[in-house]
């Protein structure tokens, strides 16, 4: 066992000798996609402003909790994202572990988008459905209306929630001095829809003075402690541009936060829209598009808008947790 994951599990053995902990938040990622370190980051400031006391197990800690005790323990807050279905198993089998381990506990799947590709008897679905249907109290939290109605079809034998994506609890804005940088954020994975020649002739339409920096929310290698570090580096860049163009959910949910207009095109999958069309269609300053040619790029250069966390639309998640 590394060092500092048998440093990590001994924190949490001690963390749990203190009943005053209450909840643990499981699945927390080390590595160094940046959309998932925010919802981590969101997730923990969201516990603590709701004065839930609770321990984090990061995600390559979660088998060892089979040999802690547990007893202090009320509920388990598994951690959200985009990756409920059979795109990221490892994942789903961790999360499926959890559920089928520990049936005494409430458990809460904190704000996911959910997507399986296939749903036949031959696929993981029927797994997955039938651990959820065996947990007597289990909670799962759609973060967009899309998912919410795929949850409700999916999974009627447990409560559905639907919130917000947890990073849009946030409120990332400052007086910063935007730049006349342009920042693409695109990813290079089995989610990624635009090809890459569109996306070159939309660059070769930007003039100065505006320079286009490439870039990603995805490191590609663990970041471990590092990570708040990384994360707050990534959005002061956001924060500092004058535009952001992506095909990321957090490229676009991250810039709702800080105030900076984007335009976003969709993924491979519903969750770029349907988190737009359910939460941030009426942002000024947010533009979704299939397609980068159709988009006014001087319009999008000028507009300014004025972002206010979605604090109350949380309201069903923290009444859970209570």
């Amino acid at each position: 066992m590394h060092l500092t994951h048998a440093f990590r599990v001994f924190n949490i053995w001690l963390k749990l000798k203190n009943k005053n902990y209450t909840h643990l938040l499981v699945g927390t990622p080390m590595h160094g996609n940046l959309g998932d370190q925010a919802i981590s980051l969101a997730e923990k400031k969201f516990l603590k402003a709701n004065n839930i006391n609770f321990i984090e197990v990061t995600f390559d800690c979660v088998k060892c909790l089979q040999r802690l005790n547990l007893k202090n323990i009320k509920t388990i807050c598994l951690h959200g994202g985009g990756n409920l279905g059979d795109e990221y198993l490892n994942e789903e089998y961790s999360r499926d572990f959890v559920i089928r381990k520990f049936k005494d506990k409430k458990i809460i799947i904190f704000p996911q988008t959910v997507f399986f590709k296939d749903t036949t008897n031959f696929s993981d679905f029927p797994i997955t459905k039938a651990i959820f249907d065996s947990h007597p109290n289990l909670t799962v939290v759609a973060r967009e209306a899309e998912s919410f109605s795929l949850m409700k079809k999916y999974f009627p034998n447990n409560k559905v929630l639907l919130t917000p994506d947890i990073v849009l609890s946030m409120d990332c804005t400052k007086n910063t001095k935007r730049k006349n940088k342009i920042l693409f954020l695109f990813r290079n994975d089995s989610e990624k829809k635009i090809k890459n020649d569109e996306l070159l002739a939309f660059r070769n339409k930007i003039h100065k003075p505006y320079k286009v920096t490439m870039s990603d929310l995805n490191l590609n290698r663990n970041i471990g402690c590092m990570r708040n570090i990384y994360l707050k580096s990534k959005i002061k860049k956001i924060r500092k541009a004058k535009l952001v163009v992506t095909d990321r959910l957090h490229g676009m949910i991250l810039s709702a936060i800080t105030n900076t207009p984007c335009i976003v095109v969709s993924n491979y999958n519903h969750k770029i829209k349907s988190t737009y069309d359910t939460w941030l269609k009426k942002l000024p300053y947010i533009c979704f598009t299939e397609k980068l040619t159709e988009v006014d790029l001087e319009k999008m250069l000028n507009v300014c808008g004025d972002w206010k966390a979605l604090n109350g639309d949380f309201r069903p998640l923290k009444n859970e947790l209570l």
